[in-house]
């Protein structure tokens, strides 16, 4: 089956993560950096920027439908 541009297919999250973290099973449809842009089943990167700390979005993302919070402790 031929994937079509733009489509969005589920990654399990242990496959992205491999040998940084232990991850569940957990399918993820895409990862991003900017609260504003996650999707249902996006994984959200809460790193500090150079201007904003993800961090501070945590919450923003989950509303918007991220299924996963990948962040630095601290």
């Amino acid at each position: 089956m031929a994937l079509r541009s733009g489509s969005r297919h589920a990654v399990p999250l242990f496959r992205l993560l491999a040998g940084v973290a232990d991850a569940v099973a957990l399918p993820v449809y895409g990862l991003q950096l900017d609260s504003r842009r996650v999707q249902a089943g996006d994984a959200f990167l809460a790193v500090p920027g150079e201007h904003h700390d993800g961090r501070n979005y945590i919450a923003d993302a989950v509303q918007a439908g991220a299924v996963a919070i990948v962040a630095e402790k601290g």
